[in-house]
């Protein structure tokens, strides 16, 4: 409630639009969880050998676009500044 309310006072970033960012990457966070526990489980030590490789092309992209989201995540924040959104001084 007290983001809504700070939200509202500032003017920023539309609700929904906010949502939907902090959406995308709470499944992000829990489809890597689900993919994970599949490999511990042993799934890669039962695939056949093409079926291996590509799971590891996947991984190798998988990993690629989290590091691009991550680096512009960081990119965002240290844009965004410690005092909320542009023009708020």
């Amino acid at each position: 409630m007290l983001l809504l309310k700070a939200r509202q006072a500032l003017g920023t970033v539309p609700e929904d639009e906010g949502r939907l960012v902090m959406d995308d990457l709470d499944m992000l966070a829990a489809v890597a969880r689900r993919a994970r526990r599949r490999l511990r489980q042993g799934v890669f030590r039962r695939l056949l050998p093409p079926e291996r490789q590509e799971v590891h092309r996947l991984g190798a992209a998988a990993h690629d676009e989290m590091a691009r989201l991550a680096e512009r995540l960081c990119e965002e924040e240290a844009d965004a500044g410690p005092s909320g959104p542009p023009g708020d001084s």
